[in-house]
């Protein structure tokens, strides 16, 4: 899965961002740090199964948490969901 945008502080400046990721099957957790460009850029691969189990009727879902300090120490978050629903068959 690629996932990019932005990460900005209007004040002192991002010095870490990273990522970490929940699995609804609790099978997989990538994590990391995320690069940067020096305008606060990211462009993040991030492993992903692409599979959910016959039983599971709404899909599975995975939630990307990422979090950035800035160089004063205060943190901020935001996160996002990805879903591998069902096969909707051929249309």
């Amino acid at each position: 899965m690629s996932l990019t945008g932005t990460i900005i502080d209007s004040g002192v400046g991002v010095a870490s961002a990273s990522y970490v990721v929940d699995d609804e099957y609790g099978e997989i957790a990538p994590s990391g740090n995320i690069p940067l460009t020096s305008g606060g850029g990211f462009n993040l691969n991030i492993p992903l199964d692409a599979y959910r189990k016959g039983s599971d009727s709404d899909g599975r879902t995975y939630t990307i948490h990422i979090t950035a300090m800035d160089k004063l120490g205060n943190i901020s978050s935001a996160l996002t969901t990805v879903a591998v629903l069902h096969d909707q068959g051929n249309k």
